[in-house]
């Protein structure tokens, strides 16, 4: 049994809550698609990273919403391979592709459908809110990258000398 940590809950009922309360306020547009980065630490001069995408397509109130916790199985290029156009992974225990809409996107720079494409990586866990609408493929409307590093406590300085 897999025990989710406190970080993957948060993100698991912030998504959640955006999903079931979206119909009640507005509904999501492809023209509000956003690359969600991670602020880098003030000691590090690193570029900050990519944690998510929001809003990449209109959420259709005739369709029906999902949200899963999956592993990245493959992805597919757009025909120029600046731009992941689908991804694919287990749902239902049955393989499922969807449009990632990032190059489809006419509010996202250049730079931002390169930063999107390379955020989604075949063998990574992610949090992935898509759409099935009667008679298209599945549409992205959200993911969330799913840290799945183990941190590890460091010894101190004390310890490591004491067992040497």
């Amino acid at each position: 049994m897999k025990i989710f940590d406190k970080k993957q809950i948060t993100i698991s009922c912030i998504v959640l809550f955006s999903v079931l309360i979206n119909p009640l306020l507005s509904y999501a547009s492809s023209d509000s698609a956003k690359v969600i980065c991670s602020s880098p630490s003030p000691k590090a001069a690193a570029k900050a990273n990519v944690v998510g995408l929001i809003s990449m397509d209109e959420v259709m109130p005739e369709c029906t919403q999902h949200v899963v916790n999956t592993t990245i199985q493959n992805v597919s290029y757009s025909e120029s391979g600046i731009s992941l156009q689908s991804m694919s992974f287990k749902w239902h225990e049955a393989d499922t592709s969807v449009l990632t809409n990032i190059g489809e996107n006419p509010v996202l720079s250049l730079d931002d459908i390169r930063t999107a494409s390379q955020f989604i990586q075949v063998g990574k866990q992610y949090l992935v809110h898509f759409q099935l609408c009667e008679g298209t493929s599945p549409s992205l409307i959200s993911m969330y990258a799913m840290d799945n590093s183990v941190r590890h406590p460091r010894k101190s300085k004390a310890k490591r000398l004491s067992q040497t």
